[in-house]
C-alpha cells in the first residue's frame, strides 16, 4: 500500500517538473520567435529604405546583420522607430477627447 502511494507521489512530482520545464521551453521559443520577427522587420526596413537612408550607414547595418551582430547604431536607430510606432499606437487607442462646444464654432 505504501509502495503504491510513494510511486503515485513520485509520478506526480515528475509530471509537475515536466510541466515546469515545458513552460520554460515555451517561453524560450516564444522569445526566440519574437526576436526573429524583429530581425526580419529590421532587414525588410533596410531594404525598403534604400532611397531615404544614408547609403553608408545602411550598408554598415546590413553587413552587421549578415554577421549576426546587432550594433549600437542599429539599436539606436530602431529604438527611435519603435518608440514612434508605440506612440502612434497609443494615440490611436487613446485619442484626445475634445470638448464639442469649442469645436462647433
Amino acid at each position: 500500500m505504501f509502495k503504491k502511494i510513494k510511486t503515485y507521489f513520485t509520478r506526480l512530482k515528475q509530471t509537475k517538473e515536466q510541466k515546469v520545464k515545458l513552460l520554460q521551453a515555451q517561453k524560450y521559443y516564444k522569445i526566440l520567435r519574437e526576436g526573429a520577427l524583429f530581425i526580419r522587420y529590421i532587414n525588410d526596413d533596410l531594404t525598403n529604405s534604400k532611397n531615404t537612408m544614408n547609403r553608408h550607414s545602411r550598408r554598415r547595418m546590413e553587413k552587421s546583420l549578415q554577421k549576426g551582430e546587432i550594433t549600437s547604431e542599429i539599436i539606436n536607430h530602431y529604438q527611435k522607430k519603435v518608440d514612434l510606432i508605440l506612440k502612434e499606437i497609443d494615440q490611436r487607442l487613446n485619442p484626445l477627447k475634445t470638448k464639442e462646444g469649442k469645436n462647433a464654432q
